[in-house]
């Protein structure tokens, strides 16, 4: 049978199992030394003149679904070096038990490993499941001791920024692109942060990084010799913020033109103003109506943009937005959550009680599967002309189609490869393209752009910036001017293979750990949560 030591104790270890016992649900195990040096722990001088023996204990991994106490039978002995100011020494151990310590190296091991993975209060609850028995601020304790290792300087690194606080103050997170591991975390994001970092680890050759001005700066300051590769997600994000601006510029033709095509027999689907006669019961318009009639009526006076902002208190981009609008375009909803998917439903109710409450009508749709809230449900009638009193007349109302035009998701499906689009996005594409010679245009441009990109042909790039000033869409024109400003960099990312995504990973790792942590999360116990993970 084999020996029991050996089981608990690597053959070669100096520890002699003297007995194992259980006691409620512990597993108890008896443990004494053979080490034949005991040397002073001040003047490192061998010493066999033994004072007493004491008995130390330690928690352990468990054994068989038990929580293990290991009672180790140590000797304390004479100092016989005159000058030694240490007298009594207790016998030290250089495997499995440290000095002052009531856990074996193991044990702290696998719960460090634990408290990395899911922090503090998560860990501890995961320990006691598998009985290893420690708190939460012990956990915390083990990170904190923790020594964070020499950084091995990448080949190729990613950079990117983590807020401690969105829109107040930001990190940068630096990650080895070839392991796709994070390698250090830097307090702020800075270009002299960065240069400083770079030049002492000068064997960086490849940086890949969004289009922030001070990443820029720092990479080209701190490795000049470095390739710098500008993230393709971020490229293709700018473009399409693009062609928002572009059909937030041309939405009221577009929505005119559109909404004169979704019809079915007579009924137009089409907002109805309200008569004069319904003034008493209009419901106060919204929060963003309302601001952007302010903005309309400072325009018509001839207001600049940031006087209006300043004003208004409103940003730039959202002023210059409103401005480019005859109409505010009223919020689209998923189809299948849209209230007019629920208008014969409600025509029939409002024939069959005209004096119906909207409160009823809403709880009925409801029922029917509508999720929005009452609020969004009364805002939509109002939309369609429909009196939103105490009680309503029947309006004819419109019939949808499904075609709802909305900006931001329709340029989205401008980006969209053609083999993934669904027979709805194509045919709204194929609309938007007949009613608007720049939205062709910009479509054959995206889509030459995103095959540039898919087949790796960077020397195509200046042809295509090239013929995109030339468009004449001052929006593509305005994407395509600021190419140039990072032209290098942004060939690079068209022509090679390295990308950002393992950092972008990484920042979401960084998020839920900012998360789990809430007010705990140092950037210290950070830094080694993500540094010192086990990969």
């Amino acid at each position: 049978m084999m020996d029991a030591a050996n089981i608990i104790f690597p053959s070669t270890d100096i520890f002699q199992v003297i007995a194992v016992d259980r006691v409620s649900e512990q597993v108890h195990i008896y443990v004494r030394s053979k080490q034949q040096e005991y040397l002073c722990p001040n003047c490192s001088q061998d010493s066999r003149k033994l004072h007493s023996y004491y008995t130390r204990q330690f928690r352990d991994l468990p054994i068989l679904g038990s929580e293990t106490v290991i009672f180790l039978k140590a000797r304390k002995l004479y100092c016989c070096q005159a000058g030694c100011p240490v007298k009594v020494f207790t016998e030290r151990f250089t495997d499995h038990f440290s000095t002052y310590q009531r856990s074996t190296d193991r044990f702290r091991k696998v719960c460090l490993d634990i408290a990395l993975q899911s922090g503090g209060k998560p860990a501890e609850r995961i320990a006691r499941i598998v009985k290893l028995r420690t708190s939460d601020s012990s956990l915390l304790r083990l990170i904190q001791r923790a020594s964070v290792p020499e950084v091995a300087a990448p080949y190729a690194l990613g950079v990117d920024d983590w807020a401690y606080k969105k829109r107040h103050r930001y990190g940068t997170l630096l990650v080895d692109l070839r392991t796709r591991k994070v390698i250090d975390l830097l307090k702020d994001r800075q270009a002299t942060t960065l240069e400083n970092w770079l030049k002492d680890h000068p064997s960086v050759k490849v940086i890949s990084r969004d289009r922030y001005g001070e990443y820029m700066q720092g990479a080209t300051r701190g490795a000049p010799d470095a390739i710098q590769v500008v993230d393709r997600w971020h490229l293709l994000k700018n473009l399409g913020e693009a062609i928002i601006k572009l059909m937030i510029r041309e939405y009221t033709k577009l929505n005119r033109l559109l909404a004169g095509k979704q019809t079915i027999g007579p009924d137009k689907f089409s907002p109805k103003s309200l008569s004069k006669k319904d003034d008493s019961v209009r419901r106060t318009p919204s929060r963003a109506k309302q601001r952007f009639e302010e903005v309309k009526k400072l325009q018509t006076k001839g207001h600049s943009i940031r006087a209006i902002a300043r004003h208004l208190n409103m940003h730039r981009q959202t002023v210059k937005k409103y401005m480019a609008m005859d109409i505010l375009p009223r919020k689209a909803y998923r189809n299948k959550g849209m209230v007019e998917n629920y208008f014969p439903y409600i025509k029939q109710r409002m024939e069959g009680d005209p004096g119906i409450y909207l409160k009823t009508l809403w709880n009925e749709i409801k029922e029917l599967g509508y999720p929005g809230a009452y609020t969004t449900f009364s805002d939509a009638l109002i939309y369609y002309g429909i009196r939103a009193g105490k009680k309503v007349n029947v309006p004819k109302l419109p019939r949808h189609t499904g075609s709802y035009f909305k900006p931001s998701k329709a340029a989205m499906t401008f980006l969209l490869s053609h083999d993934k689009l669904d027979e709805h996005q194509r045919q709204l594409i194929a609309r938007l393209c007949t009613a608007s010679e720049d939205l062709r245009k910009t479509l054959s441009l995206v889509r030459a752009f995103r095959s540039m990109m898919e087949n790796k042909s960077g020397k195509q790039l200046r042809n295509w910036i090239n013929q995109a000033m030339d468009s004449g869409i001052k929006e593509i024109s305005s994407f395509a001017k600021g190419l140039l400003s990072d032209y290098n960099s942004i060939e690079n990312a068209v022509t090679l293979s390295w990308s950002n995504g393992p950092v972008e990973g990484n920042v979401n790792k960084l998020k839920t750990i900012k998360r789990q942590m809430y007010g705990r999360g140092s950037f210290e116990l950070l830094k080694k949560r993500l540094v010192l993970a086990p990969t």
